[in-house]
């Protein structure tokens, strides 16, 4: 009889997730896809200079290892919570605070994930072959993919835990290649340069290189510029902190703080080194970009290299799997979601994570057709996927073939839809480290007061002071941004020409630029809608109800 018990608690601890998992895990959930992703925006912000954008990323990095400094005192707080952001939140910060980040991750943030990610997936898959597809295929492929994870990743953290394994090791091949490759063409003065615009047809351009009178409030100046990238930035560092999230996973809970500074410290030396690759040694900031190898004849190599990156991207969906369904069951259990007094007691009788798995799952598939069809039907190709050269994989000549990702050359809904996902791509991560921002205050604060036990960490103090600038700061421009924009890109409308001239600003471009702007700043009101009016409404509810019982 105790001999079968000894064996069901080592079977249990098999299943747990040791100190060295769950580095691999913060590694895991945010290398190989940001880095990859967000460069060529960053550039597009900076004007094309290397230099800026590279300073842009030096200043992003030394905030966001800041924060992860502060971190390991605020998550030191919290043993025994797979709750990671709002946990951190509700431990040291206003109750209305904690519900506000409470509904940010369980409406917005964790479904737009399961949209995103899945598409950048496909994106790179289009790049590595050259194909050109319509919006629903993609959208099929890329729902497909959530599914996989969703589920697989979702019911058993031990089937997780070895795909993230897995991906980690396809994941730093790439990674390896971009440095490798990157600082020879540097070297050998075959990589960045400064090319004039539409000579180059692998460069999406903004429009205001072409127009200097066609600058956005981020593009006026070099500092606005660096200020502006840092939300772009940014999201290459989202999802480090699902390794909070399943903290009840671990073997040693309490080491949970550490994982998360060693992951972002070894994540951040990769960044840096990808991005001065990249960005010396490509023309647009990105693998593709590495023209020299495409003229040898190449691309079958950095065509492989993407469907790599697309492998480290399914690394970053794995990672939020995990963290899926025991983020929803917490809730749960606290009763801190609609529904919550019902599904609680099949809590205690589930074998797997069904509960919080359907909950989240009903949520996801909603998000997921809803945002589809906005970013295919109802939004622009603002960024410029439209006029992004595509370069077969068994090209011989490395020409480029086609332009955008559409079977709609240039102006296919699946270049709107790739937009739209960086729209929200910024937003989700803009919000998530403003909780992080509210958190840290608070562990402020508490250094003060001393009302939560924590493990104090050396250097806190000069590292949240930092770090909620920095992210504080960008967080206001974004803002402010998005309003000022609208504004400045209204003026352009004297620019434009009739159709018949065949270069210059068409009606068609400012439809284009006034719809992104536009939907920028409505984008904005959604996020503030979903995360206040019901938290308004549950406060207004729960001290209703403290009144009736006093």
């Amino acid at each position: 009889m105790n001999k079968k018990k000894k064996m069901t608690k080592k079977e249990v601890k098999k299943k747990k997730i040791t100190f060295a998992s769950a580095i691999l895990l913060v590694i895991g959930s945010t290398i190989g896809a940001g880095i990859f992703l967000k460069n060529g925006e960053v550039l597009g912000n900076v004007g094309h200079s290397a230099i800026l954008a590279l300073i842009s990323w030096v200043l992003s990095i030394f905030g966001v290892v800041c924060m992860g400094v502060s971190l390991a005192e605020i998550a030191s707080a919290t043993t025994d919570s797979n709750l990671g952001i709002i946990s951190w939140v509700k431990n040291f910060c206003h109750k209305y605070l904690f519900k506000v980040s409470k509904y940010f991750m369980a409406l917005l943030y964790l479904p737009l994930n399961f949209f995103m990610m899945p598409y950048y997936a496909v994106l790179q898959i289009q790049d590595a072959f050259g194909w050109q597809t319509q919006w629903y295929i993609a959208a099929i492929i890329a729902f497909a993919i959530t599914a996989w994870f969703f589920v697989m990743s979702g019911i058993s953290s031990k089937l997780g835990n070895i795909q993230n394994k897995v991906v980690a090791a396809l994941r730093f091949i790439p990674i390896a290649f971009c440095v490798v490759a990157g600082i020879t063409l540097a070297i050998m003065n075959k990589g960045w340069t400064m090319p004039v615009p539409g000579q180059d047809p692998t460069v999406v351009w903004p429009e205001y290189l072409k127009n200097p009178g066609h600058a956005r409030l981020a593009q006026m100046f070099p500092l606005l510029g660096i200020v502006g990238s840092i939300p772009a930035i940014i999201f290459s560092y989202d999802g480090f902190y699902s390794t909070a999230g399943i903290q009840s996973e671990m073997e040693e809970p309490k080491k949970t703080p550490a994982a998360l500074v060693i992951g972002l410290v070894i994540v951040s030396i990769i960044n840096l080194l990808v991005a001065i690759s990249l960005l010396f040694g490509a023309v647009n900031g990105k693998v593709n970009g590495m023209v020299f190898l495409d003229q040898k004849g190449l691309h079958w190599l950095v065509g492989t290299m993407e469907m790599l990156i697309a492998v480290g991207i399914l690394g970053v969906i794995n990672g939020f799997a995990m963290y899926n369904p025991l983020y929803y069951q917490d809730l749960i259990k606290a009763g801190e979601l609609p529904f919550s007094d019902k599904l609680q007691h099949k809590l205690a009788t589930q074998k797997r994570n069904w509960v919080g798995l359907i909950y989240a799952g009903i949520i996801t598939i909603v998000f997921f057709i809803v945002f589809t069809l906005v970013g295919a039907m109802g939004y622009a190709d603002t960024i410029g996927y439209g006029s992004t050269g595509m370069v077969p994989f068994l090209s011989k000549t490395g020409e480029v073939v086609a332009y955008g990702y559409d079977k709609v050359t240039g102006i296919g809904s699946c270049n709107s839809l790739y937009s739209f996902c960086d729209l929200m791509a910024n937003w989700t991560s803009i919000f998530a480290f403003l909780c992080i921002v509210f958190a840290t205050i608070g562990a402020m604060i508490n250094r003060k007061t001393n009302k939560i036990k924590v493990t104090k960490a050396k250097g806190f103090w000069f590292c949240s002071i930092v770090s909620v600038i920095v992210i504080s700061i960008a967080i206001l421009f974004i803002v402010v941004a998005s309003v000022a924009d609208i504004a400045i890109i209204a003026g352009w409308a004297k620019d434009i020409v009739p159709d018949s001239v065949q270069d210059g600003y068409h009606q068609l471009d400012w439809n284009r630029d006034i719809l992104g702007a536009i939907m920028t700043l409505v984008m904005l009101g959604v996020f503030v809608a979903a995360c206040c009016v019901p938290s308004s409404i549950e406060m207004h509810k729960e001290k209703k109800m403290h009144l009736a019982r006093a």
